[in-house]
């Protein structure tokens, strides 16, 4: 008699990656078919020179194809500088009396 515990199975061996699902980063066979579906229809329409009619007559929907394109968060990490930087900073102590007696 065995001590090891078996599950049943029905008598019928499983596949030896059974239950583990797709490998991290492969594509779905619908959507590889889909993207390729739409890369034929998109060279078949006339590629760039199409976007590029599109951009004119259509520039909303153009506009919605960029949005689509752009990252949805931005890093604030990111350090985008409209001046120079800060590089020194100097204190300068003024003797509020003797200026009064200036003016």
């Amino acid at each position: 008699m065995s001590t090891k515990l078996e599950p049943i199975t029905g008598g019928r061996s499983k596949p030896p990656r059974a239950g583990m699902g797709r490998p991290p980063g492969s594509v779905n066979k619908t959507t590889a078919t889909l993207k390729e579906a739409l890369q034929a229809s998109f060279d078949e329409l006339g590629g760039t020179r199409w976007l590029v009619e599109l951009a004119k007559s259509e520039p909303r929907a153009y506009a919605a194809l960029l949005a689509k394109l752009l990252p949805s968060q931005v890093n604030m990490d990111a350090s985008v500088t409209a001046y120079e930087p800060i590089t020194e900073i100097r204190r300068t102590i003024v003797d509020v009396k003797a200026r009064d007696d200036e003016i």
